[in-house]
Order: structure tokens, then C-alpha cells, then sequence
């Protein structure tokens, strides 16, 4: 078997691997940590948002510290709060934050109550009527491509869709560029469009926590084209559809529902 330490979480006793974050045993241990950044699937812990914040204390010390508890390692003996005041309070400001540097169109926005910062908000009590984007410091300005489209203010500089498009594809098609406020999610320096690499997979518009980057919406336009009876419409189908469609109905995973999918354009 595996060699376990103990460490309490919540005045609760709690067993982890050498190796393991605090983050990774709060929620084994069925503890709610609020993030943002922090994406398991990809290992992505870059510590950015803030929003995991908590309080440690190692044997020995005096006073508990604040920390993240996505990119602290959990240690033998170690004590952590996850939900004291001073914690509150410090997601709560970090959440705050977060907002006054962030466009207030929600209602436009494509991630609209599904989106991860509003989840976060309310998690935390912020009062999201009082919140107003007064030091956003990116454009508003889109920046779009054939199928996807970037909005700068949106972005929380989670760089999410930058280790999706490393760790995924391989590629690096989109950068982290410039410094202190001016850091931004970028792409080689020049619009989205001008890209060479970008293959338009929108791995990145599903890693993406705020509808920063967003699938472009041609879906009116596709049932105009059906409806025009001078139009012959061709579809072609990106080969994941057939299979990942079947989520959306219920079906087994992996079964192939082409034939489905041809019957339903007709």
C-alpha cells in the first residue's frame, strides 16, 4: 500500500500522499475549495486567480498564513481552515477584484449563468449588484476568427486555454503576452485571424471559465441557408460529432450516431 501522512482540515483528520495539495485533499474529503484557475484535468494549478485562498498552520508555528491551497503541498501535521473569517473575507476581496477588472455585459456574455465567475461570486456572497468594471484595462474590442471569438475584458488571465492548447494539441497557438495589468491572452502578437497555428479546435472556448473565448454563433445563419430553397446546403461533419453527440441524448458513450445525425439534417 501506498505511504499515507495525517494532517487536519477543519479541525478534521485527513490521510494524503507525499506529493498531494491541499486542494486535492479538501475535495477528496468532500470539503468545498472555491477556484478558478485551477483545472484538474490538465493538472493546471497556476495559482493566478487566488480564489482557492486558506488558512495553514505547520507544527511549531505560531499563527495560522494564508495560502492557496491549489499549489500547496499538504504536509505531516499540517493544520488548515478552509471557511474561518479571515478566509471569507480574503476570497471575498480576491472576488471583488476579480470583478473591477472585468466587463459588467453578463447578460450578452455567451457563458451567461453558466459561468464559473458568477458561480464563484455567489459561493463567496459577493454582492454582484454593487460591482461596476471600473479598472478593466484590456479592449472590449472582439477579436475573432472563422468559427471562435475572443473577448479581452472578459478574460481572467486563468490561462487555461493556453495549457489546453500545449497540453492538448501540442500547438501553443495561444500566448500569455505583455506584463502587470497589461497581461494578456494573446496569440503570437498579432490578431486571432492573421494565426498560422490555430487550427480552430475550441478546446480553449471549453476549458474557458468566463465566456472569454466563446464559439462564434452561425446557427441562425445555417437554418436561413436550409430554408432557402436556391441553396443546395453540403454538411460536413468533424468526425468527434458523431460520436460526442450521443452525451447530449443520453446514449452510450462511443456509439456511433451518424446515421442519426444524417436523418436529422434531412
Amino acid at each position: 500500500a501506498a505511504r499515507t501522512e495525517s494532517a487536519r482540515i477543519n479541525g478534521r483528520e485527513v490521510r494524503f500522499a507525499p506529493g498531494e495539495t491541499v486542494l486535492e485533499v479538501a475535495r477528496r474529503a468532500g470539503i468545498p475549495v472555491p477556484t478558478l484557475c485551477e483545472f484538474a484535468a490538465l493538472a493546471h494549478r497556476p495559482g493566478t486567480c487566488r480564489m482557492c485562498l486558506v488558512e495553514i498552520k505547520a507544527p511549531g508555528e505560531a499563527a495560522y498564513s494564508l495560502a492557496t491551497a491549489c499549489d500547496t503541498r499538504m504536509t505531516p501535521g499540517l493544520e488548515v481552515e478552509t471557511r474561518s473569517k479571515r478566509v471569507r473575507e480574503a476570497r471575498k476581496l480576491q472576488a471583488s477584484l476579480l470583478f473591477a477588472d472585468h466587463c459588467e455585459t453578463c447578460s450578452a456574455c455567451a457563458r451567461h449563468g453558466q459561468c464559473e465567475l458568477q458561480d464563484v461570486a455567489r459561493s463567496v456572497g459577493l454582492d454582484l449588484g454593487r460591482l461596476s468594471g471600473r479598472y478593466v484595462s484590456r479592449t472590449a474590442e472582439k477579436d475573432k476568427t472563422a468559427a471562435l471569438v475572443f473577448t479581452p475584458d472578459k478574460c481572467i488571465r486563468c490561462l487555461r486555454c493556453v495549457e489546453v492548447c500545449r497540453q492538448v494539441h501540442g500547438i501553443g497557438a495561444i500566448t500569455f503576452e505583455g506584463i502587470g495589468t497589461g497581461a494578456a491572452v494573446g496569440f503570437d502578437g498579432r490578431p486571432w485571424a492573421e494565426s498560422d497555428r490555430c487550427i480552430q479546435c475550441g478546446q480553449c472556448s471549453l476549458v474557458c471559465p468566463t465566456g472569454a473565448i466563446a464559439v462564434k454563433d452561425q446557427c441562425e445563419r445555417a437554418l436561413e441557408l436550409f430554408e432557402d430553397p436556391s441553396v443546395t446546403t453540403v454538411v460536413q461533419m468533424a468526425p468527434a460529432v458523431r460520436f460526442t453527440i450521443g452525451e447530449a441524448m443520453g446514449l452510450p458513450a462511443g456509439e456511433n450516431l451518424e446515421g442519426f445525425l444524417v436523418a436529422g439534417l434531412k
